[in-house]
């Protein structure tokens, strides 16, 4: 069995009771019956929905059986949203980011933005500076100049690493990007390199689940969901709940996502080093847990 010291499972009752005094100053606001009656309600339907939700208790033997073999080569985070259970492995060991970074670059520009400096519908002019081969559709489109929010989802639906670049330089480099998200997130992020730990994602996507309500980032997660990459988490899941961004990098192979299975949200982190057949173990892991609130 792996060292029970990299397992971290922990869960908050659906219901606690507080005082409803409320002291600001001076000023003392005591909830009325109908505050209380709406709180309690409110509690009582989130008790139902952990009741009636999947059984992380198995879904956490199930990851530990699986990932027993695989030691420290690899981080990961899974997260309930209902019922706020976690389970943790590995999860502020550092991985090489990879596309991953996207996400955090994202986040940087949507704060930014609404701080108000600048605008998505800036553009941004294309230099051989920002050229980079791999992933994206840019390399071979003529193209002089895209807007901010073009470049961004193409960074996301086709992890476009000129798109990329372009963003980064805009918004200052890849340190003010780091250190940006650092201090939004309340995160110690490593700012002079793409160095990423499972947490430190578990915490951007979960920024972005908070304020889905958002545009942005109701924007963003409908963009996450168009992505072009299908052969890891959401491999045998319907892509279409599925809102995700992977990062590949030499030994480095992750997938990190929202899953919104139902009326079960949950996210879920992998990061890989040195595993040879990655894609299959992050579809593995994303399956023993989809499978558990697929019975649902």
């Amino acid at each position: 069995m792996k060292d029970e010291k990299t397992i971290n499972v922990t869960s908050r009752n659906a219901i606690e009771i507080n005082d409803y005094s409320i002291e600001n100053k001076n000023h003392i606001y005591k909830y009325t019956a109908e505050n209380l009656k709406y709180d309690i309600e409110e509690a009582n339907n989130n008790a139902e929905k952990i009741k009636d939700g999947p059984n992380i208790d198995k879904i956490e033997e199930s990851l530990v059986e699986y990932l027993n073999e695989y030691d420290d080569k690899i981080g990961l985070v899974f997260y309930d949203i209902n019922s706020e259970r976690v389970i943790k492995i590995n999860e502020n060991e550092e991985f090489v980011g990879a596309s991953t970074y996207k996400v955090f670059m994202n986040i940087a520009a949507y704060e930014t933005i609404k701080s108000g400096y600048g605008s998505l519908d800036d553009v941004i002019y294309y230099s051989d500076v920002y050229y980079e081969g791999g992933t994206g559709i840019l390399q071979s489109e003529n193209f002089s100049c895209l807007d901010v929010q073009t470049l961004l989802d193409y960074s996301i639906i086709y992890s476009d690493n000129i798109a990329t670049n372009m963003v980064t330089g805009y918004l200052g480099g890849m340190y003010t990007v780091l250190y940006t998200v650092g201090e939004i997130l309340d995160e110690s992020i490593c700012v002079s390199d793409n160095i990423i730990t499972p947490n430190q994602m578990f915490a951007a996507l979960k920024f972005i689940y908070d304020n889905k309500g958002e545009e942005y980032y109701s924007h963003m997660i409908e963009t996450m969901e168009k992505t072009i990459f299908h052969e890891r988490i959401d491999k045998d899941l319907p892509q279409e709940i599925v809102a995700h961004k992977i990062g590949t990098y030499g030994m480095y192979i992750h997938d990190v996502g929202i899953v919104f299975v139902k009326d079960n949200p949950y996210i879920l982190v992998v990061y890989t080093c040195g595993i040879d057949n990655a894609d299959e173990v992050i579809s593995n892991i994303s399956n023993i847990i989809y499978n558990e609130y697929d019975k649902l």
